[in-house]
């Protein structure tokens, strides 16, 4: 979501909606490989049911 690169294995999408994540490896040999973007929809809202039983 427009946030900086940062190092690591993991990370936490903290809100909910559609996030657009990228990221990159670099191997030992300091090869950059080209960056890649995948889309993630988070929802942490638990779903409401309806009884119309009368």
């Amino acid at each position: 979501d427009g946030a900086e690169f940062s190092e690591g294995t993991s990370f936490t999408i903290e809100t909910e909606g559609i996030h657009t994540v990228t990221f990159y490896s670099i191997d030992n040999a300091g090869n950059i490989e080209d960056k890649h973007s995948v889309e993630i929809k988070t929802d942490k809202t638990g779903p409401v049911t309806v009884s119309n039983i009368e």
